[in-house]
């Protein structure tokens, strides 16, 4: 065939061969994002065997919160804590905050009433946190040991000193009462309260780190099911009067101990008047003597007997702080530190020369 002197026929020419360039390219780059999207999918989606465990709890393949060793995603397994004083006046209940907190402690104040210290390291909404109530000094040393943002509505002469003495971070409502609110239907002076928000807010005033900045206790997982006593297990603790009488109730199921009080089922009312039930119980057995005829001296270093309650079981030991911001850790009776289950914890502080508790 002879060739055309037709310049547009020459162009034309040239535009088809363009046409199946572009068209056999662009079908490669088509197979390879199909075969590249194949590996991708296969790589990122979890085969069937581990289908359902995925999705009931996401947090298995994460890193272990340093406060309570709940797995999460490693960016939040150290938010920095804070530390609350919450009141336990039998008509005050049910107080709210309790499930979002790590840890909890519980001991004397004055006149026979407790009082708690809830330690929280949580990106979740608190719902509302109180009613908050005055500085201890006892308190104060316990929420030192986590370098926590200690929240307080005033405090005792001697909690005061403790705070200004171990340079706590203190966050006290009279300084602060922005982050503060009063609760519609609560008398004063049980009707302070506050919330993770302001909380926040208030931490960012303070100028915290985002991280905290304590050592962690150890944690394991819970024992298996066929592992767990299926008899009744009760813990007994009688702090005074039956207001303050404490039970802890094992459910097998769930591996936790089921607290009530006055012989009424302890409930969060910021959790839809949940009952409490926290993963470990620990009894910690110390010292308590008077610093004037109105307030308590409870001492908080040095070691003594303690009990770890935990999968049904009940392990005696002892507890060890070597100086009023060190960690209080808690061991067994071959000095093993003892591996707490992951998740709350609820620390009952009570006097060592009186049997005020029982168990089975």
């Amino acid at each position: 065939m002879p060739i055309s002197d037709n310049p547009r026929d020459y162009t034309w020419g040239k535009r088809k061969k363009n046409v199946y360039l572009w068209i056999g390219g662009g079908a490669l780059v088509v197979i390879a994002l199909v075969v590249a999207g194949y590996f991708f999918f296969q790589s990122a989606t979890p085969s069937v065997s581990n289908t359902t465990t995925t999705n009931v709890n996401t947090a298995v393949s994460g890193t272990r919160r340093v406060l309570d060793g709940v797995k999460v995603d490693s960016e939040i397994t150290n938010l920095y804590p804070w530390g609350i004083m919450v009141e336990n006046l039998a008509t005050t209940r049910p107080q709210a905050g309790f499930e979002k907190a790590g840890v909890v402690y519980e001991a004397l104040a004055e006149g026979g009433i407790t009082r708690f210290l809830l330690l929280m390291a949580t990106e979740k909404d608190t719902g509302d946190i109180g009613p908050v109530r005055s500085a201890r000094p006892y308190f104060v040393e316990w929420a030192r040991e986590y370098d926590a943002m200690y929240v307080h509505v005033g405090g005792s002469s001697q909690g005061l000193e403790t705070i200004a003495e171990l340079e706590v971070k203190d966050f006290n409502q009279f300084y602060n009462g922005g982050s503060f609110f009063y609760k519609e239907g609560k008398e004063a002076p049980h009707h302070m309260f506050t919330n993770s928000r302001l909380l926040t807010f208030g931490a960012r005033d303070l100028e915290l780190p985002a991280n905290g900045q304590f050592p962690a206790w150890k944690f394991k997982d819970d024992a298996p099911l066929n592992e767990r006593p299926s008899e009744e297990k009760k813990i007994t603790i009688d702090f005074s009067t039956f207001s303050y009488e404490v039970e802890f109730l094992y459910d097998r199921e769930s591996n936790t101990y089921k607290r009530s009080q006055g012989g009424a089922v302890f409930t969060d009312a910021a959790a839809d008047n949940k009952q409490v039930a926290p993963k470990n119980v620990v009894i910690q057995f110390v010292s308590i003597t008077n610093y004037d005829v109105q307030r308590l001296n409870i001492e908080t270093v040095g070691s003594g007997k303690a009990i770890v309650f935990r999968d049904g079981q009940a392990l005696e030991g002892t507890w060890q702080k070597e100086s009023k911001t060190a960690r209080t850790r808690f061991y067994d009776s071959t000095g093993d530190e003892i591996e707490l289950n992951a998740g709350q914890t609820w620390v009952e502080v009570i006097e060592k020369d009186r049997q005020n508790y029982s168990y089975n």
